[in-house]
Order: C-alpha cells, then sequence, then structure tokens
C-alpha cells in the first residue's frame, strides 16, 4: 500500500459513521483497500452533505447512502434522507396513525411526566441525553405518553414509533431476506427511536443479537435516543434474558440500562374505563 492510499483511508477513518462501523464489523485497513471505491463513494456522500446540503439534495433527491454489511461483503443502500429540520412522525406496524390532542395529568403520572419534560427540553437545546424507559401496568398510558412525546419532538425532527412486537414477528419471518438490512439500518438512523410494548420474551439469537442489539449499539455509539414503553422493569427484563441466554442478553440488558433514565408509571388502567 502506497503512502498517498494510506493516507487517504486514514483520512476515511476520520469520519465518525465510517469508523463506526469499522470498528463493528472489525474491518482492517486491508478491507478497505479491498472495498476501496464503497469507501470512497460514502466518504464524499458524506463530505458533500455536510459541506453544501443543498447541493447534495440537488444531486442526489431525498436519499442517502449508508454503508451495509452482510456475510462479508460491504455495499452501500439508498435510505431515506434525514436531515434537520424535516419533523416527521412515522408509525410503522399500526394500521393507523394515533393522535394526542391532549396529556392527562394527576399526582400518579408527575414523575414520569417531569422526565418527559426533562427529555424534550435537553433534546431541543441541542444536549445530550439519555433516553426513557416508561414501564407499567397494561392501559396505565405508556404509550400515550410516549406518543405525546413523539408528536413534540416530530415538529422539527424525524421520529420512527415502532409496535416492538410487530418488529420481532416481522424479523423472525423475514432475516434472510434482502430487505432485511435495509430495515434495520432505517431503525438504527432514525434520529428518535420509539419502541412501544418492548419485551424479550420472543427474542430470537437474530432478533436479539443481529437487530436489536445492532441498533441499540449504533443508537449509543452515534448518541441516538430511545424511548421504550413496556410491562416490565429492566431488572424484569435482565432476569427475562438471563433464563434464556448468558453472556448476549446480559450484553444487551447492559446496552438498554446506559441508555435511559427508567421511571415507572403507576396510575389505573384507563381501558377498563
Amino acid at each position: 500500500m502506497n503512502k498517498e492510499v494510506s493516507k487517504i483511508i486514514q483520512e476515511f477513518k476520520k469520519d465518525k459513521e465510517i469508523s463506526a462501523f469499522l470498528k463493528k464489523h472489525k474491518l482492517s485497513d486491508e478491507d478497505i483497500l479491498n472495498n476501496f471505491g464503497t469507501f470512497f463513494d460514502i466518504y464524499n456522500h458524506h463530505q458533500l452533505f455536510k459541506e453544501n446540503k443543498e447541493q447534495y439534495i440537488e444531486e442526489y433527491g431525498n436519499n442517502t447512502v449508508e454503508l451495509a454489511y452482510d456475510d462479508g461483503r460491504i455495499s452501500l443502500v439508498s435510505i431515506p434522507l434525514q436531515g434537520e429540520g424535516a419533523g416527521m412522525l412515522e408509525f410503522m406496524y399500526y394500521d393507523y396513525e394515533p393522535k394526542v390532542k391532549e396529556l392527562y395529568t394527576n399526582d400518579a403520572r408527575m414523575m414520569v411526566l417531569t422526565k418527559v419534560a426533562q427529555f424534550l427540553k435537553n433534546y431541543q437545546d441541542g444536549k445530550y441525553t439519555k433516553g426513557l424507559y416508561i414501564y407499567g401496568s397494561y392501559g396505565v398510558g405508556k404509550t400515550y405518553i410516549a406518543m405525546h412525546l413523539a408528536q413534540r419532538i416530530a415538529q422539527t425532527e424525524k421520529v420512527l414509533f415502532v409496535f416492538f412486537p410487530d418488529l420481532v414477528r416481522n424479523l423472525k419471518t423475514s432475516f434472510q431476506e434482502s430487505n432485511t438490512e435495509s430495515l434495520i439500518l432505517k431503525i438504527k438512523k432514525a434520529p428518535v427511536l420509539v419502541l412501544d410494548d418492548f419485551g424479550v420474551s420472543s427474542l430470537t439469537p437474530f432478533v436479539r443479537d443481529d437487530a436489536l442489539t445492532a441498533i441499540l449499539q449504533y443508537r449509543m455509539t452515534m448518541n441516538l435516543p430511545v424511548i421504550f414503553t413496556s410491562n416490565s422493569s429492566l431488572s424484569e427484563i435482565r432476569k427475562e434474558l438471563a433464563a434464556s441466554s448468558d453472556i448476549a442478553g446480559n450484553r444487551l440488558y447492559t446496552r438498554i440500562k446506559e441508555m435511559v433514565d427508567e421511571v415507572k408509571l403507576d396510575d389505573k388502567n384507563y381501558r377498563l374505563g
């Protein structure tokens, strides 16, 4: 490898997303050299986007490209452009788009609502903030509160709101299909991600390790927040993971624990009227 090529490779590695990709897949300078054209393209995409966003959109429209790794092959995949100020709330695996007009408050909800307000303020001020893990019994309004938060953020930023049980079902049945990598990338890259009705009882090793842990690892590296709603506390999640796996389950639990502030919603079941 000559000095000029080596110098360019070092420039590639200064790119935050390229560096995270290399680290995740344990790739060497030799791997970069063998896929030089791919890394050259992604580096130039990132540089143009940073230097002249308007020109980027003129040339590439409302899509960007990201690196993908599949069984030793490195490629570029196209995903929707997620730019600043492009507010949108997208629902995944919902047959309808729920709307929250007014947030009901009472003493039982004050702890959760205080955490939500703190998160929203820090996020809107551009400060790093942990995500939230909102848990409580069935019907107490966890999804409703998460929806309210998502709607507020979506005024200025993109939010992906995912019904987690259906995501798991989809990944379990389609993990060998070509669009799975694009789906995982979309969830990884969302500026703000909500995983609604989170649980771990039905996770397969692929969903747990190759999808969910990979998504959370990327988001933690890139400081992209996740909002969870769940019927289970984190300690209960840890016990479930320990019962079905060892190191891999603990790795997933640790990722979640590091990324969120846990808060309990202790209220009545509003679905019973």
